[in-house]
């Protein structure tokens, strides 16, 4: 950080950033987004759910994964710290522990080192906002069988799952692609319109792809479509999906206007 100042003409700030390009191309699977797949199928003949441990110390982003999990037949389960992910792991083994670094208290390269230390070798995906090489390096070095960058991208997430565990994604019929913001959607009661272009407005793309899942069942269309362009960060398309609520373009079955500004 530099700043540059002359009295009566003004300042100048500049923020250097040490980046470097980088050469690695995303494993997610742009051609399955989470509207495509809707569960999955074990391969090696067992038929109970794979258990997943979320280890975070925020109660939001365990939340979100649970949500958004879930609903693809997993069963998810959460610890808040590095102490009580090596409790539950000691009493119930997971299939695969989804892994945040850094947290108050033992973070979660030491946890990483501990369960390899003990014998635990099941899968380990990190997450981390932190995404130099280095941190990269540092995460695969402590026992993480790969790096996932914050803020989470579902897609990244389940290329992840179905490369390091026995499972094949089932999928609803593929669709021709169209503009997902234009297509049918249902209208929304009052109160979960101003709840949604709150969350637009803050420009809040977990608490988005959370309503998305809470939707699902009851605004499918709505749902499947929040869902995608959250996962893409496609910001202006949902700002494009949310005036459709806020200037009343969406009604209900009577042609009454739902979610129109006053």
């Amino acid at each position: 950080l530099s700043a540059e100042s002359q009295l009566g003409v003004g300042s100048r700030f500049r923020v250097e950033l040490p980046m470097v390009a980088s050469s690695n191309q995303s494993t997610a699977p742009r051609g399955d987004p989470l509207t495509q797949i809707c569960g999955y199928r074990r391969r090696d003949g067992n038929s109970r759910p794979f258990t997943l441990l979320q280890v975070d110390d925020l109660a939001s982003n365990r939340e979100l994964v649970v949500t958004l999990l879930e609903p693809l037949g997993f069963h998810v389960t959460t610890a808040e710290s590095g102490e009580a992910c090596l409790a539950q792991v000691e009493s119930a083994p997971p299939d695969a522990i989804l892994m945040d670094l850094r947290m108050p208290g033992m973070g979660g390269l030491e946890a990483t080192r501990q369960l390899r230390q003990r014998g635990f070798h099941a899968p380990i995906i990190a997450l981390s906002a932190a995404t130099f090489e280095e941190d990269r390096n540092a995460s695969f070095a402590a026992g993480c069988n790969h790096h996932l960058a914050k803020p989470l991208r579902l897609p990244e997430l389940l290329a992840y799952l179905g490369e390091l565990l026995p499972l094949e994604w089932q999928r609803h019929p593929s669709e021709p692609e169209s503009d997902p913001a234009s297509g049918p959607l249902e209208p929304l009661p009052p109160e979960q319109v101003a709840h949604f272009l709150h969350l637009v407005k803050l420009g809040d793309i977990y608490g988005l792809g959370l309503l998305a899942a809470q939707w699902r069942e009851q605004y499918p269309n709505l749902a499947a479509t929040l869902s995608h362009l959250s996962e893409e960060f496609l910001i202006e398309a949902i700002q494009q999906l949310a005036k459709r609520y806020e200037g009343g373009e969406i009604r209900d079955s009577r042609g009454e206007i739902r979610g129109s500004s006053e």
